[in-house]
């Protein structure tokens, strides 16, 4: 929807898509909280962005031309 350069838009969907930042695990042992919660979340954020990354770069081809 934005007027960028198709290069530009599909990098800003591949950072909106990439998987959740390992530094919440960290801080989670860090503070005493549940970091094995966090640890798990983020296996099944890496897990689900293999499958939606692709798919979602795939719709913007479609969508922007």
């Amino acid at each position: 929807l934005l007027p960028l350069e198709a290069t530009l838009r599909n990098s800003m969907l591949i950072s909106a898509a990439a998987p959740v930042a390992m530094v919440s695990s960290m801080f989670g042992q860090v503070y005493s909280t549940d970091y094995l919660f966090s640890t798990r979340a983020i296996a099944v954020s890496t897990i689900l962005s293999a499958v939606t990354i692709p798919c979602l770069i795939a719709l913007c081809g479609l969508l922007g031309g």
